[in-house]
């Protein structure tokens, strides 16, 4: 029998096999949001060490540099651990990983575009 025939007992076998692939994408989705989680801590905790610091040097013109630059990749991670949250969900292993990172990068976003939003405000722009 050649590669391209099979018969009606092995296609059923073979089609009845469970999937043995590794759960991947819940893992990296769950791994991207808690170094998302982790990074949200230490650039809400630095930024204002740094801006002082920036600012009594009097070094005016990369006062915000470090809060541009992590913020830009949390929301990556936080983006990262979304969609890689719903690959995870439509696979039948580990939705529980899935749908944990799922929710931690998706609150994640939310927090960030109020806090802009904020900032927007504060500022007095529209």
């Amino acid at each position: 029998m050649s590669n391209r025939e099979m018969s009606p007992e092995t296609a059923t076998t073979e089609s009845s096999r469970p999937d043995r692939r590794p759960p991947r994408a819940g893992m990296v989705a769950l791994v991207a949001a808690l170094i998302a989680v982790v990074f949200t801590w230490a650039t809400s905790f630095l930024t204002p060490v740094i801006v002082t610091q920036t600012a009594a040097r009097g070094d005016y013109q990369n006062v915000f540099m470090f809060p541009a630059i992590a913020w830009g990749v949390i929301i990556v991670l936080e983006l990262v651990a979304v969609v890689a949250g719903i690959m995870g969900l439509r696979t039948p292993n580990c939705r529980a990983r899935s749908g944990a990172a799922l929710a931690l990068g998706a609150t994640g976003i939310l927090g960030f575009l109020l806090k802009f939003g904020a900032y927007l405000l504060s500022a007095g722009l529209p």
